[in-house]
């Protein structure tokens, strides 16, 4: 995604089957809070938030976007998967064809449509039903090791796990525009690359950056 006003701007993908817990990691991410009954609906929902990095002159501006249900009906265009820099593919530890369609369906998707290279996050949820679990943590994160993705396994319903997701995220985000700033002013030293990112800010930017943007809901 194209920087504008200075800040780098990072497009980061929620995707997976039906009923996996997409939309409630996104709000848990968002909000903190443990979803109690998140909201379905038949369009993607973009958020918005500012992370910045202790590095001068390094503001990275996160958009994240859900499916919004749209993967039931197998009805997300490719203006949604387009231009991506981050992609949670996101499956359930209890749900065996979640998994595979991971390899088969959402990580083919986003390979497709992108050009550039995806920074790839799999996500096992629902690790709080470790009695009903079918898909072994070892498969899943040789899996993930093959296709060079970060693993991680965390439960939705435990707000603690916010952690989990947030760290990800930022260790992904932190590898993106080291590589852009290498790529822009060659290796930098060790010591610059020490890169400490700032809490998301939430609410009245969230509001205020959607509503500038509500002019190209997808770019």
């Amino acid at each position: 995604m194209a920087s504008a006003g200075g800040a780098m701007q990072l497009k980061v993908l929620f995707v997976g089957d039906v009923d996996v817990g997409k939309t409630s990691i996104f709000e848990l991410y968002r909000t903190h809070e443990v979803a109690k009954s998140p909201k379905h609906t038949m369009d993607p929902v973009i958020k918005s938030f500012n992370i910045v990095t202790m590095t001068p002159h390094t503001t990275v501006e996160l958009h994240l976007y859900d499916t919004g249900g749209q993967e039931r009906y197998k009805t997300l265009t490719k203006q949604f998967f387009r231009d991506a820099d981050i992609a949670l593919l996101v499956f359930s530890i209890t749900d065996g064809d979640s998994f595979r369609h991971i390899e088969q369906d959402w990580r083919q998707e986003v390979l497709n449509h992108n050009e550039k290279d995806v920074m790839m996050i799999l996500i096992g949820n629902k690790d709080d039903l470790h009695e009903e679990r079918i898909n072994p943590k070892s498969t899943s994160r040789q899996y993930a090791e093959i296709h060079h993705m970060k693993f991680v396994e965390m439960s939705a319903n435990r707000r603690d796990d916010y952690d989990k997701v947030d760290s990800v995220i930022r260790e992904a985000t932190t590898e993106i525009v080291r590589q852009r700033r290498n790529t822009m002013s060659g290796p930098v030293q060790q010591e610059d690359e020490r890169i400490v990112l700032d809490e998301p800010v939430h609410d009245g930017l969230v509001q205020q950056q959607e509503q500038k943007r509500s002019r190209c809901r997808y770019c």
